[in-house]
Protein backbone atom coordinates (compact mmCIF):
# COMPACT_ATOMS: atom_id res chain seq x y z
CA UNK A 1 0.00 0.00 0.00
CA UNK A 2 0.93 3.48 -0.76
CA UNK A 3 2.53 5.89 1.95
CA UNK A 4 0.37 8.66 0.16
CA UNK A 5 -2.67 6.17 0.95
CA UNK A 6 -4.93 7.41 3.73
CA UNK A 7 -5.15 5.01 6.91
CA UNK A 8 -8.93 4.86 7.08
CA UNK A 9 -10.49 1.92 5.66
CA UNK A 10 -13.64 3.93 4.76
CA UNK A 11 -11.22 5.94 2.56
CA UNK A 12 -9.80 3.10 0.64
CA UNK A 13 -12.41 3.54 -2.03
CA UNK A 14 -13.20 5.90 -3.82
CA UNK A 15 -16.45 7.86 -4.76
CA UNK A 16 -16.42 5.31 -8.36
CA UNK A 17 -15.67 2.46 -6.96
CA UNK A 18 -11.63 2.51 -7.71
CA UNK A 19 -9.20 1.21 -4.92
CA UNK A 20 -7.24 3.71 -3.56
CA UNK A 21 -4.70 1.34 -2.03
CA UNK A 22 -3.64 0.46 -5.29
CA UNK A 23 -0.13 0.20 -5.40
CA UNK A 24 0.50 0.98 -8.91
CA UNK A 25 -0.89 4.76 -8.46
CA UNK A 26 0.08 7.71 -6.17
CA UNK A 27 -3.57 9.13 -5.83
CA UNK A 28 -3.76 13.14 -5.10
CA UNK A 29 -3.67 16.61 -6.87
CA UNK A 30 -1.61 16.80 -10.21
CA UNK A 31 0.58 19.65 -8.70
CA UNK A 32 0.73 18.00 -5.22
CA UNK A 33 1.25 14.06 -5.63
CA UNK A 34 4.43 13.30 -4.94
CA UNK A 35 5.99 9.81 -6.52
CA UNK A 36 8.29 8.03 -3.81
CA UNK A 37 12.19 8.25 -4.35
CA UNK A 38 12.28 4.40 -3.87
CA UNK A 39 9.93 3.34 -7.26
CA UNK A 40 12.17 2.12 -9.30
CA UNK A 41 12.84 2.70 -13.66
CA UNK A 42 10.18 5.59 -12.96
CA UNK A 43 11.13 9.31 -13.91
CA UNK A 44 9.13 11.83 -11.89
CA UNK A 45 7.33 14.06 -14.35
CA UNK A 46 8.25 17.43 -12.21
CA UNK A 47 11.85 16.15 -11.54
CA UNK A 48 15.10 18.38 -13.12
CA UNK A 49 16.01 15.52 -15.43
CA UNK A 50 12.11 15.85 -17.05
CA UNK A 51 12.39 19.37 -17.45
CA UNK A 52 15.72 19.39 -19.37
CA UNK A 53 14.74 16.12 -21.22
CA UNK A 54 11.86 18.20 -22.60
CA UNK A 55 13.90 20.85 -23.85
CA UNK A 56 15.98 19.04 -25.54
CA UNK A 57 13.19 16.85 -27.48
CA UNK A 58 11.88 20.91 -28.07
CA UNK A 59 15.14 21.65 -30.00
CA UNK A 60 15.09 18.54 -31.97
CA UNK A 61 11.44 18.84 -33.04
CA UNK A 62 12.37 22.48 -33.53
CA UNK A 63 15.16 20.70 -36.29
CA UNK A 64 12.47 18.62 -37.50
CA UNK A 65 10.40 20.83 -38.46
CA UNK A 66 12.59 23.36 -40.10
CA UNK A 67 15.28 21.22 -41.45
CA UNK A 68 13.57 17.54 -42.59
CA UNK A 69 10.67 19.63 -44.89
CA UNK A 70 13.54 21.65 -46.46
CA UNK A 71 15.59 19.15 -46.93
CA UNK A 72 12.94 16.52 -48.52
CA UNK A 73 11.49 19.73 -50.49
CA UNK A 74 15.03 20.87 -51.65
CA UNK A 75 17.94 18.09 -51.54
CA UNK A 76 18.80 15.06 -53.41
CA UNK A 77 19.15 12.09 -50.54
CA UNK A 78 22.92 11.65 -50.34
CA UNK A 79 25.66 10.08 -47.67
CA UNK A 80 26.56 13.38 -46.14
CA UNK A 81 27.07 14.90 -42.86
CA UNK A 82 23.17 16.21 -43.02
CA UNK A 83 22.86 12.04 -42.73
CA UNK A 84 24.69 11.87 -39.56
CA UNK A 85 22.87 14.65 -38.14
CA UNK A 86 19.77 13.40 -38.61
CA UNK A 87 21.01 10.09 -37.28
CA UNK A 88 21.76 11.82 -34.02
CA UNK A 89 18.69 13.31 -34.23
CA UNK A 90 16.76 9.80 -34.78
CA UNK A 91 18.81 8.38 -32.40
CA UNK A 92 17.43 11.29 -29.85
CA UNK A 93 14.02 9.95 -30.97
CA UNK A 94 14.90 6.47 -30.02
CA UNK A 95 15.89 7.67 -26.30
CA UNK A 96 12.72 9.85 -25.98
CA UNK A 97 10.16 6.44 -26.75
CA UNK A 98 12.29 4.42 -23.97
CA UNK A 99 12.05 7.15 -21.60
CA UNK A 100 8.09 6.43 -22.20
CA UNK A 101 7.77 3.48 -21.05
CA UNK A 102 9.18 4.96 -17.37
CA UNK A 103 7.04 7.55 -17.12
CA UNK A 104 4.27 8.09 -15.20
CA UNK A 105 0.57 9.86 -16.52
CA UNK A 106 -1.79 11.47 -14.52
CA UNK A 107 -5.04 9.48 -14.74
CA UNK A 108 -8.54 10.87 -13.87
CA UNK A 109 -10.09 7.48 -13.69
CA UNK A 110 -7.57 6.33 -10.65
CA UNK A 111 -7.08 10.21 -9.58
CA UNK A 112 -3.46 9.99 -9.06
CA UNK A 113 -0.19 9.09 -10.94
CA UNK A 114 -0.21 5.77 -12.65
CA UNK A 115 3.50 4.30 -11.89
CA UNK A 116 2.43 0.94 -13.11
CA UNK A 117 4.60 -0.08 -15.80
CA UNK A 118 1.87 -2.10 -17.50
CA UNK A 119 -0.48 0.35 -17.23
CA UNK A 120 1.90 3.07 -18.48
CA UNK A 121 3.06 0.64 -21.55
CA UNK A 122 -0.82 0.15 -22.10
CA UNK A 123 -1.68 4.21 -22.11
CA UNK A 124 1.52 4.62 -24.60
CA UNK A 125 0.77 2.44 -26.83
CA UNK A 126 -2.83 3.52 -27.02
CA UNK A 127 -1.41 7.25 -27.85
CA UNK A 128 1.86 8.25 -29.56
CA UNK A 129 3.66 5.06 -29.71
CA UNK A 130 2.66 4.46 -33.37
CA UNK A 131 3.53 8.11 -34.95
CA UNK A 132 7.25 7.95 -32.45
CA UNK A 133 7.73 4.64 -34.61
CA UNK A 134 6.68 5.77 -37.51
CA UNK A 135 8.87 9.49 -37.29
CA UNK A 136 12.01 7.50 -36.74
CA UNK A 137 12.07 4.70 -39.40
CA UNK A 138 14.67 5.51 -41.55
CA UNK A 139 12.77 6.15 -44.91
CA UNK A 140 16.14 8.24 -45.92
CA UNK A 141 18.37 5.39 -45.29
CA UNK A 142 15.56 2.95 -47.45
CA UNK A 143 16.07 5.20 -50.05
CA UNK A 144 19.48 5.55 -50.38
CA UNK A 145 20.08 1.89 -50.29
CA UNK A 146 17.44 1.59 -52.91
CA UNK A 147 18.95 4.39 -55.06
CA UNK A 148 22.69 2.54 -54.94
CA UNK A 149 21.60 -1.03 -56.01
CA UNK A 150 22.19 -1.67 -59.87
CA UNK A 151 19.91 -0.33 -61.95
CA UNK A 152 18.47 2.26 -58.83
CA UNK A 153 16.13 4.83 -60.12
CA UNK A 154 16.29 3.56 -63.90
CA UNK A 155 12.83 2.47 -64.29
CA UNK A 156 9.76 4.05 -64.04
CA UNK A 157 8.48 1.84 -61.30
CA UNK A 158 11.85 2.33 -59.27
CA UNK A 159 11.35 5.85 -59.65
CA UNK A 160 7.51 5.79 -58.95
CA UNK A 161 8.92 4.05 -55.05
CA UNK A 162 11.95 6.25 -54.49
CA UNK A 163 9.46 9.38 -54.76
CA UNK A 164 6.93 7.50 -51.92
CA UNK A 165 9.67 6.56 -50.04
CA UNK A 166 11.23 10.27 -50.25
CA UNK A 167 7.67 11.68 -49.41
CA UNK A 168 7.33 9.13 -46.45
CA UNK A 169 10.67 11.11 -44.96
CA UNK A 170 7.96 13.63 -43.71
CA UNK A 171 6.15 11.40 -41.50
CA UNK A 172 8.96 12.73 -38.92
CA UNK A 173 6.46 16.01 -38.66
CA UNK A 174 4.39 13.69 -36.95
CA UNK A 175 6.55 13.86 -34.47
CA UNK A 176 6.18 17.80 -33.82
CA UNK A 177 2.38 17.69 -32.46
CA UNK A 178 4.06 15.85 -29.47
CA UNK A 179 5.66 19.14 -28.43
CA UNK A 180 2.00 20.43 -27.68
CA UNK A 181 1.72 18.62 -24.84
CA UNK A 182 5.47 19.73 -23.89
CA UNK A 183 4.33 23.57 -24.38
CA UNK A 184 0.89 23.07 -22.29
CA UNK A 185 3.39 22.31 -18.93
CA UNK A 186 5.27 25.08 -19.41
CA UNK A 187 2.72 27.30 -19.89
CA UNK A 188 2.20 27.74 -15.94
CA UNK A 189 6.14 27.57 -15.64
CA UNK A 190 6.92 30.51 -17.78
CA UNK A 191 7.13 33.61 -16.13
CA UNK A 192 5.62 35.55 -18.57
CA UNK A 193 1.89 36.80 -19.09
CA UNK A 194 -0.76 34.79 -20.91
CA UNK A 195 -1.24 37.40 -23.60
CA UNK A 196 2.10 37.38 -24.37
CA UNK A 197 2.70 33.51 -24.90
CA UNK A 198 -0.39 33.40 -27.19
CA UNK A 199 1.16 35.93 -29.63
CA UNK A 200 4.45 34.67 -29.38
CA UNK A 201 2.52 30.97 -30.21
CA UNK A 202 0.81 32.35 -33.14
CA UNK A 203 3.63 34.45 -34.94
CA UNK A 204 5.57 30.67 -34.52
CA UNK A 205 3.06 28.85 -36.22
CA UNK A 206 2.20 31.06 -39.35
CA UNK A 207 5.49 31.18 -39.23
CA UNK A 208 5.97 27.38 -39.69
CA UNK A 209 3.06 27.61 -41.59
CA UNK A 210 4.84 29.60 -44.69
CA UNK A 211 7.53 27.49 -44.28
CA UNK A 212 6.06 23.90 -44.18
CA UNK A 213 4.01 25.85 -47.72
CA UNK A 214 6.82 26.68 -49.27
CA UNK A 215 8.27 23.45 -49.09
CA UNK A 216 5.48 21.92 -50.50
CA UNK A 217 5.23 24.31 -53.33
CA UNK A 218 8.71 23.12 -54.65
CA UNK A 219 7.73 19.80 -53.65
CA UNK A 220 5.31 19.12 -56.24
CA UNK A 221 7.60 19.41 -58.85
CA UNK A 222 9.59 16.72 -58.25
CA UNK A 223 6.23 14.50 -57.41
CA UNK A 224 5.01 15.74 -60.79
CA UNK A 225 7.56 15.64 -63.00
CA UNK A 226 5.37 17.19 -66.09
CA UNK A 227 7.79 17.06 -69.62
CA UNK A 228 6.86 18.50 -72.65
CA UNK A 229 9.07 18.32 -75.74
CA UNK A 230 11.74 17.11 -73.44
CA UNK A 231 11.69 20.60 -71.39
CA UNK A 232 10.41 20.56 -67.77
CA UNK A 233 7.11 22.22 -67.29
CA UNK A 234 6.73 24.36 -63.25
CA UNK A 235 6.65 27.09 -62.08
CA UNK A 236 10.38 27.07 -61.61
CA UNK A 237 10.82 26.81 -65.01
CA UNK A 238 8.91 29.40 -66.63
CA UNK A 239 10.62 31.83 -64.06
CA UNK A 240 13.98 30.11 -64.81
CA UNK A 241 15.17 29.43 -61.47
CA UNK A 242 15.83 25.87 -61.97
CA UNK A 243 19.79 26.36 -62.09
CA UNK A 244 19.77 28.46 -59.07
CA UNK A 245 21.31 27.18 -55.92
CA UNK A 246 18.49 25.31 -53.09
CA UNK A 247 18.63 28.73 -50.70
CA UNK A 248 17.28 30.55 -53.41
CA UNK A 249 14.72 28.71 -54.93
CA UNK A 250 13.47 28.19 -51.24
CA UNK A 251 13.93 32.04 -50.86
CA UNK A 252 11.71 32.21 -54.36
CA UNK A 253 9.01 29.41 -52.67
CA UNK A 254 8.76 31.46 -49.39
CA UNK A 255 8.11 34.99 -50.86
CA UNK A 256 5.37 32.46 -53.04
CA UNK A 257 3.79 30.81 -49.03
CA UNK A 258 4.12 34.08 -47.96
CA UNK A 259 2.07 36.71 -50.48
CA UNK A 260 -0.55 33.68 -50.54
CA UNK A 261 -1.01 33.34 -47.07
CA UNK A 262 -1.51 37.06 -46.28
CA UNK A 263 -3.75 37.30 -49.15
CA UNK A 264 -1.96 39.79 -51.39
CA UNK A 265 -1.63 37.97 -54.06
CA UNK A 266 0.91 39.94 -56.41
CA UNK A 267 0.60 37.19 -59.53
CA UNK A 268 4.42 37.17 -60.29
CA UNK A 269 4.63 33.39 -59.55
CA UNK A 270 1.92 31.52 -60.88
CA UNK A 271 1.04 27.59 -60.95
CA UNK A 272 1.87 25.41 -64.53
CA UNK A 273 0.51 22.15 -63.77
CA UNK A 274 -2.63 20.56 -61.98
CA UNK A 275 -0.43 19.28 -59.08
CA UNK A 276 0.80 23.28 -58.54
CA UNK A 277 -2.76 24.44 -59.21
CA UNK A 278 -3.83 22.00 -56.42
CA UNK A 279 -1.39 22.90 -53.96
CA UNK A 280 -2.16 26.89 -54.55
CA UNK A 281 -5.87 25.80 -53.98
CA UNK A 282 -5.02 24.25 -50.40
CA UNK A 283 -2.61 26.45 -50.03
CA UNK A 284 -5.36 29.59 -50.05
CA UNK A 285 -8.00 28.24 -49.03
CA UNK A 286 -5.92 26.75 -44.97
CA UNK A 287 -3.30 29.50 -45.75
CA UNK A 288 -5.72 32.41 -45.59
CA UNK A 289 -7.92 30.92 -42.83
CA UNK A 290 -5.17 30.01 -40.30
CA UNK A 291 -3.84 33.79 -41.31
CA UNK A 292 -7.37 35.35 -40.56
CA UNK A 293 -7.90 33.22 -37.41
CA UNK A 294 -4.51 34.31 -36.19
CA UNK A 295 -4.77 37.99 -36.94
CA UNK A 296 -8.45 37.53 -35.13
CA UNK A 297 -6.36 36.29 -31.95
CA UNK A 298 -3.86 38.39 -32.19
CA UNK A 299 -6.54 41.39 -32.00
CA UNK A 300 -8.26 40.28 -28.93
CA UNK A 301 -5.20 39.92 -27.27
CA UNK A 302 -3.74 43.31 -27.81
CA UNK A 303 -7.22 44.51 -26.69
CA UNK A 304 -7.10 42.71 -23.60
CA UNK A 305 -3.64 42.65 -22.94
CA UNK A 306 -3.68 46.14 -20.27
CA UNK A 307 -6.22 45.21 -18.38
CA UNK A 308 -4.98 47.36 -15.80
CA UNK A 309 -4.90 50.78 -17.74
CA UNK A 310 -8.37 49.62 -19.79
CA UNK A 311 -10.21 49.81 -16.46
CA UNK A 312 -7.88 53.09 -15.63
CA UNK A 313 -9.20 54.72 -18.89
CA UNK A 314 -12.68 53.80 -18.35
CA UNK A 315 -12.78 55.24 -14.71
CA UNK A 316 -11.62 58.24 -16.01
CA UNK A 317 -14.06 58.33 -18.62
CA UNK A 318 -17.00 57.89 -15.65
CA UNK A 319 -15.61 60.88 -14.27
CA UNK A 320 -14.98 63.51 -16.95
CA UNK A 321 -18.60 62.95 -17.50
CA UNK A 322 -19.32 63.08 -13.67
CA UNK A 323 -17.84 66.65 -13.82
CA UNK A 324 -19.55 67.91 -16.85
CA UNK A 325 -23.05 67.29 -15.74
CA UNK A 326 -22.27 68.64 -12.14
CA UNK A 327 -20.79 71.78 -13.90
CA UNK A 328 -23.35 72.38 -16.68
CA UNK A 329 -26.01 71.29 -13.09
CA UNK A 330 -24.72 74.71 -11.28
CA UNK A 331 -24.12 76.47 -14.03
CA UNK A 332 -28.33 76.09 -15.04
CA UNK A 333 -28.68 76.38 -10.76
CA UNK A 334 -26.59 79.89 -10.94
CA UNK A 335 -28.89 81.25 -13.95
CA UNK A 336 -32.08 80.30 -12.58
CA UNK A 337 -31.27 82.37 -9.22
CA UNK A 338 -29.87 85.40 -11.54
CA UNK A 339 -26.93 85.18 -9.01
CA UNK A 340 -24.11 87.19 -9.99
CA UNK A 341 -21.66 84.33 -9.41
CA UNK A 342 -19.07 83.42 -11.98
CA UNK A 343 -18.33 80.57 -12.39
CA UNK A 344 -16.18 79.40 -15.33
CA UNK A 345 -17.65 76.91 -17.61
CA UNK A 346 -17.41 75.74 -21.66
CA UNK A 347 -20.80 76.19 -21.63
CA UNK A 348 -20.49 79.94 -21.33
CA UNK A 349 -22.53 82.05 -24.28
CA UNK A 350 -19.26 84.18 -25.33
CA UNK A 351 -17.36 80.81 -25.69
CA UNK A 352 -20.40 79.31 -27.62
CA UNK A 353 -20.64 82.21 -30.04
CA UNK A 354 -16.79 81.97 -30.47
CA UNK A 355 -17.05 78.51 -31.25
CA UNK A 356 -19.76 78.84 -33.98
CA UNK A 357 -17.85 82.02 -35.74
CA UNK A 358 -14.55 79.91 -35.57
CA UNK A 359 -16.35 76.46 -37.46
CA UNK A 360 -18.20 79.14 -39.94
CA UNK A 361 -15.18 80.45 -40.48
CA UNK A 362 -13.62 77.47 -41.50
CA UNK A 363 -16.79 76.26 -44.04
CA UNK A 364 -16.12 79.36 -45.81
CA UNK A 365 -12.56 78.60 -46.25
CA UNK A 366 -13.64 75.12 -47.45
CA UNK A 367 -16.17 76.68 -49.97
CA UNK A 368 -13.56 79.02 -51.17
CA UNK A 369 -11.13 76.34 -51.74
CA UNK A 370 -13.60 73.93 -53.71
CA UNK A 371 -14.40 76.83 -55.80
CA UNK A 372 -10.62 77.79 -56.85
CA UNK A 373 -10.14 74.08 -57.29
CA UNK A 374 -13.47 74.21 -60.26
CA UNK A 375 -12.20 76.69 -61.44
CA UNK A 376 -8.82 75.06 -62.10
CA UNK A 377 -10.34 72.09 -63.74
CA UNK A 378 -12.69 73.61 -66.22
Amino acid sequence: MSKYASDDKNDLMSDDGNDVSDPGVIRGDPSRARIPAEVKCIINPRSVFQSRWDLFIVLLLLFTAIVTPWEVAFLEPAWNWLYVLNRFVDAGFCMDLACQFMTPYYSQKYMGFVIDHKRIACNYAQGWLSIDVVSIFPFDTLGLVMQDQPGGGGNVGQLKILRVVRLARLAKLLKVLKSSAIFKKWESRIGMQYSTQTMIKWLILITFLCHWLACAWHTVISIEEVMEYGQEISWRAKYNIGVFTPWERYLTSLYWAVMTTTTIGYGDIAPQTNGERIVAIFGMMFGSAAYAYVVGNICGVIATMDQATTEFNASMDDLNLYVLFFTFYIYSNCLNSRSTFYFPSIFHPFLLFFLFFLLFLLFLLFLLFLFSTLLQIF
